[in-house]
């Protein structure tokens, strides 16, 4: 299960499976916009904007560059 509930198809399942979940996707408008609407909320989380992710990366390398433990 991953965030806003979706799951996953394993990598090694058997093909009709991918079929499915792919048709199921591309065929079926309600399941489309579900899918989309969660794709949005989950691109758009405050931990994940750019300037937040800038800061953290800064933050690691000015760690690393003073020899600190990262993120403590």
């Amino acid at each position: 299960m991953v965030e806003g509930g979706r799951n996953l198809i394993d990598v090694n399942a058997p093909y009709d499976e991918w079929l499915a979940a792919l048709d199921l996707m591309w065929n079926d408008e309600k399941e489309y916009a579900s899918l989309t609407e969660q794709a949005c909320q989950h691109a758009y989380r405050p931990e994940v904007a750019p300037g937040r992710l800038a800061d953290k990366f800064l933050e690691l390398v000015t760690d690393f560059v003073a020899g600190r433990d990262p993120g403590h």
